[in-house]
């Protein structure tokens, strides 16, 4: 199952009202993936970290926490992958809260999917707009670090 994790680089305190939501969110002052794929790069930075899981987690946040339904499964690429509709605007804010309280003007968006041995990409983006824009041309790629720099 899929893992998305938002990182806002350098932050001392992410306010972010989880009840505000639909998707479930955990919310860590440790950058600490629940995967490892990224995991090296991500310890050589201090800030915050949001996890963000299917909306029935909200609830049941000890029994597994993974995104796999807030993907829309019927986008077809290889290695790509598109969100739900309605998960989308949610996913906008986060990301932009992220990068209000980011000292450092930076966001990391990263997925993580289990598969073989994966190996992990990194992309540098200019904008949280930009992201979208790729979302919606051709999708994001799994196991890819998205590094978002508006600076």
């Amino acid at each position: 199952m899929p893992t998305i994790e938002i990182v806002s680089v350098n932050c001392k305190n992410l306010q972010v009202n989880c009840e505000d939501f639909k998707l479930s969110i955990i919310k860590d002052l440790d950058i600490v993936s629940h995967r490892s794929l990224f995991q090296q790069f991500l310890k050589k930075h201090k800030g915050a970290i949001l996890h963000i899981g299917n909306p029935e987690f909200k609830t049941e946040l000890n029994s597994g926490f993974f995104a796999g339904d807030i993907i829309d499964w019927e986008f077809d690429k290889q290695n790509k992958f598109k969100f739900k509709q309605k998960y989308k605007p949610e996913l906008a804010k986060l990301m932009a809260l992220a990068l209000e309280k980011s000292k450092d003007n930076q966001v990391y968006f990263l997925t993580d999917i289990q598969i073989d041995q994966p190996n992990p990409k990194y992309r540098n983006i200019n904008s949280i707009e930009e992201l979208l824009k790729l979302h919606e041309i051709e999708g994001l790629e799994w196991n890819t670090l998205y590094s978002i720099n508006t600076q």
